[in-house]
């Protein structure tokens, strides 16, 4: 599994759209292109997460990659590097959302 996680979710989101964990907040870019769903849109079998419902829903036997945004620049997620992908996964899965 490919996984790309990062801070900074208005970076990636065009200036009309909302943000999904703050309605009264908008993405900043001012070029109308929706760079996460780009990204989804050009990888088969890709699943975006944004908090711990969203990476609850991964299902490991059908999505071979995964991007994370978290609200801000700072990342609240986690990566472990381990020969086991379920400890893996686990200790992503116990961060807060």
């Amino acid at each position: 599994m490919e996984v790309v996680f990062a801070g900074g979710r208005k970076e990636v989101m065009h200036q009309n759209q909302t943000d999904p964990e703050y309605p009264d907040k908008k993405g900043d870019r001012g070029d109308g292109r929706d760079l996460i769903q780009e990204w989804l849109d050009k990888r088969e079998n890709s699943h975006y997460v944004w908090n711990k419902t969203t990476f609850d829903q991964i299902e490991v036997n059908k999505v071979d990659r995964v991007i994370g945004r978290s609200k801000s620049l700072s990342y609240k997620f986690l990566l472990c590097s381990t020969p086991n992908r379920a400890v893996f996964v686990r200790a992503l899965a116990a961060q807060d959302t």
